[in-house]
């Protein structure tokens, strides 16, 4: 009899042992996936803030620099390249007004009569009055 009470607790105490592990396994590796997605979560904002320190950095860098020149008496450079865009743009636009307005004129009407006698013709001498 002792020895079957004893098989039976045995055996129940490592049903509950095997549960309790189970248990702890499960524990353990879900506090793992909260750690993981923490430290994820901890490395982008440490990413942002170091994206962000970065150009603030880039920015006052270009400013005491600009600071420095404009106390050393040195003009800032002119955007060559700005006005080089501007100026083909205004080309470009100035091609194809003309081009558009040739072709308007080419298809219309003249404005100026044919035959300027019937112009003046119709008009009136100076010095004259009407009757």
């Amino acid at each position: 009899m002792f020895t079957r009470n004893g098989a039976k607790r045995t055996r129940e105490a490592e049903r509950i042992a095997s549960q309790a592990w189970e248990q702890l396994v499960s524990r353990v590796d879900s506090a793992a996936d909260g750690a993981r997605s923490v430290r994820r979560r901890a490395a982008d904002l440490a990413t942002d803030a170091q994206h962000k320190v970065e150009a603030t950095a880039d920015e006052a860098r270009w400013r005491a620099n600009a600071a420095l020149d404009a106390l050393s008496g040195r003009r800032p450079p002119r955007p060559w390249g700005a006005f080089a865009i501007a100026a083909a743009i205004g080309a470009v636009l100035s091609f194809i007004t003309s081009a558009v307005l040739r072709r308007t004129l080419a298809d219309s009407e003249p404005f100026i009569p044919d035959d300027l006698s019937e112009r003046d013709a119709t008009r009136m001498p100076t010095g004259t009055t009407a009757t």
